[in-house]
């Protein structure tokens, strides 16, 4: 299959978030699976119009914003997509998260292209992690406010009109399974439920690695350690990793907290 993959942001921006990595590999996967891949994407800090990775196609536009999905981006990614499926005809889009959001339905039912579109999380979930962020601090008030703007017009311009168009979605919890039947209105039939893979090459138990770690931070070895690991950020849930643990360590003083990451909430 010849492939469209839409992305307003990947790992070789020099971003390397989950979603970026996600669309590494899912492209890299694709390319070794014999299909063409092809992916359309925001402005490239290192001023790239054009390169090819490992056999991936990748085209960034210098007339948007790099990251955003607003100012040029649906119309400079739907032209540059006609462009290119006038040369070669693309036999399936798909969108990570709302990048796609600017194809016009018409032209999807016109052209019997289908739309696959890839939820991580919507930007309701994400209005309630800031609103539940600013209820336990008690600040942040403001940027509450922001949030439920932006989760306006995300709703009702961006996310809902392209779940609706879209051919299949997939989400990756039963959470975002239900709040896309329950918010969103979108039938049952098209959303696929695809839990995030573990390579289990590089993620397995390795008893050396384990006692380095431990000798590292000078744990012993019958000390029980919980580890939270992920991007540094108020979303994430560190602080309640914090305060759990304070109560779990009350209660079990031979126990450790490993906090791996780096982000603006780090301090």
């Amino acid at each position: 299959m010849n492939i469209c993959f839409f992305s307003t942001v990947t790992y070789w921006h020099g971003i390397k978030g989950g979603m970026e990595i996600h669309g590494k590999l899912l492209s890299e996967g694709l390319v070794k699976r014999g299909h063409a891949v092809t992916i359309i994407s925001t402005k490239s800090p290192f001023n790239f119009d054009f390169e090819k990775k490992d056999g991936i196609n990748i085209y960034y536009l210098n007339n948007t914003v790099f990251g955003s999905k607003r100012k040029n981006w649906p119309a400079e990614s739907f032209d540059k997509f006609l462009k290119l499926n006038n040369e070669n005809p693309f036999d399936i889009i798909l969108s990570q998260q709302s990048s796609a959001y600017g194809f016009p339905q018409t032209f999807l039912k016109e052209n019997k292209i289908p739309l696959v579109t890839r939820v991580a999380g919507t930007q309701l979930d994400m209005l309630m992690s800031v609103y539940n962020q600013t209820l336990n601090l008690k600040r942040g008030f403001f940027g509450l406010f922001k949030e439920l703007l932006r989760t306006f017009y995300h709703y009702f311009l961006v996310e809902l009109p392209l779940y609706h168009k879209s051919t299949e979605l997939i989400v990756v919890s039963h959470h975002l399974a239900d709040s896309l039947k329950k918010f969103y209105f979108v039938n049952q039939k098209k959303i696929n439920l695809i839990f995030h893979g573990t390579n289990t090459e590089l993620f397995k138990p390795d008893e050396r690695s384990r006692d380095s770690i431990r000798n590292k931070y000078n744990i012993s070895a019958d000390s029980k350690v919980i580890l939270i690991a992920s991007t540094v950020s108020r979303q994430k849930g560190f602080n309640i990793a914090l305060i759990a643990f304070k109560k779990i360590s009350s209660a079990h003083p031979n126990t450790k907290l490993l906090a791996v990451g780096e982000g603006v909430y780090l301090e």
